[in-house]
């Protein structure tokens, strides 16, 4: 079976992906599906809810470069059902023109286009994932799945052995204890110096609170975040910076599963943690004045009563 979905790539098309795909395979065990994915904008960063080796082709399509190869091909294909999962008009204009004679999608709203959703939306998803999966003959669906986190198996074992005799190789408990905080920075579009300024004074704040604190940052690579890490706190005893750029779905499960609990910037690593039963603590930085009004001591305070 041939089927093409195409997406936005904000957290409500992202999670609905995951969600449709998951339920899709496993209603349909005896059947092979090739799933083909065509992106309306750039995914820009890592999400743990997508991967990418689960699609056979990811095309990125949009007004300035629909009329290409990539187009053509997709076109060319007859895929038995094609899936729309956003409400804008340019994905309502490629459904169109697809060879389908099942094609379901997301209704038309224009200003969605325009105005892409930034916050996770439980409500959206439940509807948009009910009126897809609805449109096959093999599934019911009430609505309410979660999405997976997107690991290899394999991968992972290898990943826990790994971490466990760095962590007993420096002196700290292996995992299993929950006797960490999980920090996990991803990269935002806003000032570097902003960004030093607040992870600073978390961990500061981390380690004044007796807390043992694993840092993961999405943006290491010659980074002044790495360099503020290795300045003032490769020797603290609190802080275990071995893994700040282990960075994949693999690690990022893994310590969100062990994590006494998580701090984050990242809404996909904060909707995991919950779903796991682990306190987050997730940060929105979208602007500059979101960094200065936040006190760390209080919001640590607050999660460790909780």
């Amino acid at each position: 079976m041939k089927i093409l979905v195409i997406s936005d790539v904000n957290i409500n098309d992202l999670v609905s992906l995951n969600i449709i795909q998951n339920e899709l395979i496993a209603s349909n065990e005896q059947e092979v599906i090739d799933f083909d994915l065509v992106f309306i904008r750039k995914l820009k960063g890592k999400n743990i809810f997508f991967n990418e080796s689960k699609f056979k082709n990811i095309f990125n399509l949009s007004f300035l470069n629909y009329f290409t190869s990539d187009s053509a091909a997709i076109k060319n294909t007859q895929y038995e059902h094609v899936i729309n999962l956003s409400p804008g008009f340019f994905s309502q204009f490629i459904l169109k023109r697809m060879k389908s004679k099942e094609k379901v999608s997301a209704p038309f709203i224009l200003k969605k286009y325009f105005f892409n959703e930034r916050f996770f939306n439980r409500k959206t998803i439940d509807t948009l994932c009910g009126r897809v999966l609805n449109s096959f003959s093999n599934i019911t669906s009430k609505g309410g799945q979660n999405p997976t986190v997107q690991i290899d198996s394999e991968k992972y074992q290898r990943v826990f052995e790994i971490t466990n005799w760095l962590l007993k190789s420096s002196n700290n408990q292996p995992l299993g204890n929950n006797s960490f905080c999980f920090f996990y920075l991803k990269k935002t579009e806003n000032s570097a110096i902003i960004k030093e300024k607040f992870l600073f004074n978390y961990l500061k704040s981390l380690i004044t609170s007796n807390i043992l604190t694993l840092i993961v940052l999405e943006e290491h690579h010659k980074s002044s975040f790495q360099d503020l890490i290795v300045d003032h706190f490769e020797n603290e005893p609190k802080i275990i910076p071995n893994f700040v750029a282990n960075n994949d779905s693999d690690y990022l499960y893994l310590f969100i599963k062990n994590a006494r609990f998580v701090i984050t910037n990242d809404e996909t690593v904060d909707i995991a943690s919950k779903q796991m039963g682990k306190k987050s603590l997730f940060y929105d930085f979208k602007s500059k004045t979101s960094f200065e009004n936040h006190n760390p001591s209080f919001d640590l305070e607050k999660i460790i009563r909780s």
